[in-house]
């Protein structure tokens, strides 16, 4: 998937978006790479890394 995200902005995909299924005790993260307009290469990034707990709620990964 390829979006465009502001400067300093935070883009979060919705559920139906996410190629893997949601079960419980697993952990996820994003990896996408940032590219400005009209350039060739870029840089990787990954997000903070979110375990989805056996009840179901999230806990970011600097919670833990």
């Amino acid at each position: 998937m390829e979006i465009t995200v502001p400067a300093r902005a935070t883009k979060i995909s919705p559920p139906e978006a996410c190629t893997a299924s949601l079960t419980p005790a697993q952990a996820f993260q994003a990896k996408g790479w940032v590219v400005l307009d009209g350039t060739a290469s870029g840089d990787r990034e990954h997000s903070p890394t979110l375990h989805v707990q056996d009840d179901g709620t999230p806990l970011w990964d600097d919670e833990a």
